[in-house]
């Protein structure tokens, strides 16, 4: 996959969900809030990793501390706002 959009609507995702989408490109949440989390695996990151994350400009800082809470932070290769 080259980009994934995730609408604002999305408000919650069981593991391994996300998981699936690493390596896209581009991966786009559209939510000013990120969704919840379920189904979390110690041995399988939950969030999309090894990407570049673009989340709403005024939630930056939210996506950045729920990425740090996932112990995902560091595999993001670059964070975007629009």
């Amino acid at each position: 996959m080259k980009n994934v959009v995730f609408p604002a609507s999305l408000r919650s995702v069981v593991a391994p969900g996300f998981s699936e989408l690493s390596g896209a490109e581009k991966v786009y949440f559209k939510g000013t809030t990120p969704p919840d989390v379920s189904g979390v695996r110690p041995e399988m990151a939950p969030l999309p990793i090894f990407t570049s994350v673009y989340v709403p400009k005024e939630s930056l800082s939210v996506y950045k501390k729920w990425y740090k809470k996932y112990d995902c932070y560091s595999c993001v290769w670059e964070w975007h706002t629009f």
